[in-house]
């Protein structure tokens, strides 16, 4: 057989991309092109997970992971620029692996090996939509560990007195769902509070450039602005929302601002709330109470 790669993850620029590769001798272009973090000899056995970096000749084309999934397969976790993905593609090519589509590749894995793990399957199509390599991480452990692992070890206790202990674990793994969901898919922060106590900065520091206009003029963010930025392991979202005044509002823009704000805050997985407490300030609003209390 051939070796093949796809690119798993959706076109376009993101913060990682996966790159399969596939194959009954994958380990020999992979080796070619793959430089580990620490110096000497490394092994792809199924299972492991390496950190090094992708080279042509003397030059690094991007620092990366390295997901060694099964004798045949593995799955290279690069920064998501396309510049990037096209020049370890091309990289490839170059070292006798045959460029497929994603499509193509999925459905060749699928019919060389009947999968009796449906969760590392699952784990693969969610490579086409991670934030972050963290996320990527995750995923990538649940070929041949995790939830995987877990859900062999309760199939072996089926026909032992073991539903009290396998209850509590699903529990558990239920609560670790939770923040594993926001490094896998994001998280939203919504900025509020009352108008110009500094949402519009705290948003253009935290995105390191211009987003939002900021002035002192009471209530010049009248529609919401975010910017996506890298809190790791997280990928966040940020958005500066309209200020949510305490006193009488001028007129509908004003109300449909302060509408869209609370809709946000609705949506959002943190909510941080912005006071200027460099003067005296005014009580909070109920709208803003609310938002906050929930």
């Amino acid at each position: 057989m051939s070796v093949f790669a796809a690119v798993m993850t959706g076109p376009g620029a993101g913060a990682i991309a996966t790159i399969q590769l596939f194959g009954d001798s994958a380990e020999t272009p992979l080796r070619k092109v793959f430089k580990p973090a620490a110096d000497g000899s490394f092994e792809l056995t199924p299972g492991r997970i390496l950190l090094g970096h992708i080279v042509d000749g003397s030059r690094t084309i991007d620092q990366v992971t390295i997901a060694c999934e099964g004798p045949q397969t593995h799955a290279i976790h690069c920064h998501g620029n396309p510049l990037i993905v096209e020049r370890i593609m091309e990289r490839l090519r170059r070292g006798g692996v045959r460029l497929i589509r994603a499509e193509e590749l999925f459905a060749m894995m699928l019919a060389t090996r009947q999968p009796d793990d449906t969760v590392a399957v699952e784990a693969k199509l969610a490579l086409a939509t991670v934030k972050t390599v963290e996320g990527a991480v995750i995923l990538s452990n649940q070929v041949k560990a995790g939830l995987s692992q877990k859900i062999r070890q309760w199939q072996a206790w089926l026909d032992s007195p073991s539903w009290e202990e396998i209850a509590t674990e699903a529990v558990q793994v239920l609560r670790d769902s939770v923040p594993a969901r926001l490094i896998l898919s994001g998280c939203t922060i919504a900025l509020i509070g009352p108008p110009n106590t500094g949402k519009s900065t705290l948003l253009n520091t935290l995105a390191g450039r211009e987003k939002a206009i900021v002035t002192d003029i009471k209530g010049t963010t009248r529609d919401w602005v975010s910017a996506d930025i890298h809190i790791p392991p997280l990928a966040a979202t940020v958005i500066d929302t309209a200020g949510l005044d305490s006193g009488p509002l001028a007129g509908d823009i004003d109300r449909t601002a302060q509408r869209k704000s609370i809709e946000m805050v609705g949506h959002a997985d943190v909510i941080l709330l912005v006071l200027d407490l460099s003067g005296p300030s005014e009580p909070l609003g109920d709208d803003l109470l609310h938002a906050v209390t929930g």
